[in-house]
C-alpha cells in the first residue's frame, strides 16, 4: 500500500498502519504532499491498483511523518497525533 502510495507524482512520503479504533481495526494511511496544491484523490488512485480490501479507511494528510531518531517512521507518534485529533 505504501509503495503504491509514493508512487503517486503528488506524494512525498507516506505510510500506511493498522489502529484498532472502538474495538474495530482499521488500515489508515498518511501521507505528505510534495506542493499543496491540489489534494489529490487517492482512495481511486489506490482502486487502480489495490484490491478493495487493501484500500485505507482513511487517507490523512499531514505536514511532515514524524520519524524516530534513527530516521525510521515513528509509528507511535503518527498513532497518538492521530488518535489526539493533531
Amino acid at each position: 500500500m505504501r509503495e503504491v502510495l509514493l508512487k503517486h507524482k503528488s506524494i512525498n512520503n507516506a505510510t500506511v498502519c493498522t489502529m484498532k479504533i472502538k474495538g474495530v481495526s482499521r488500515i489508515i494511511g498518511f501521507y505528505e504532499m510534495k506542493s499543496l496544491k491540489k489534494k489529490p484523490k487517492l482512495h481511486t488512485y489506490l482502486k487502480k491498483s489495490l484490491p478493495s480490501y487493501m484500500i485505507p479507511m482513511e487517507i490523512v494528510m499531514i505536514t511532515k511523518i514524524p520519524l524516530t531518531i534513527g530516521g525510521k517512521i515513528d509509528v507511535n507518534k503518527l498513532k497518538e497525533d492521530y488518535l489526539n485529533g493533531k
